[in-house]
């Protein structure tokens, strides 16, 4: 079974962060090593008979169209998930996201769970600070 109060004190614990939950839904935000911050959202959803842990942090708006290629690339190319493209409020948005299957009857890992938020975090922070040069999400 898949206990978000648990998963939520192993993230408060091992990466020493504060951490919000409401439903289905953690939000924590990560103070980087450059002294930026990260916002990063996980959600578990039902999936068939397995849970799917998603994690999410936003990346930016979408100003300029090479923005799209150099995101496309990065997909291809980046060690760890997969930008997805989304229109929020108007905007064209980019986030980060890795998601993680949970077959029926087993945990989650959670040396995979924590590095998979901080690699998402850093992450999304990078392309962050590539498309606007600012700390926003």
């Amino acid at each position: 079974m898949l206990d978000l109060a648990l998963l939520a004190e192993y993230i408060r614990v091992n990466l020493n962060v504060p951490v919000i939950g409401e439903g289905n839904q953690l939000i924590l935000n990560l103070t980087l090593s450059n002294g930026r911050s990260q916002a990063v959202l996980i959600s578990i959803r039902n999936f068939k008979s397995d849970k799917i842990i998603e994690v999410r942090s936003r990346c930016g708006v979408i100003t300029n169209p090479k923005s799209v290629r150099a995101s496309l690339k990065r997909n291809y190319s980046g060690s760890v998930g997969g930008l997805c493209m989304d229109k929020v409020d108007g905007q064209h948005i980019i986030d980060c996201v890795q998601r993680l299957v949970v077959p029926p009857g087993l945990g989650v890992n959670i040396e995979e769970f924590l590095m998979t938020i901080s690699s998402i975090g850093l992450q999304a922070d990078l392309i962050e600070s590539n498309l606007s040069n600012t700390d926003v999400f």
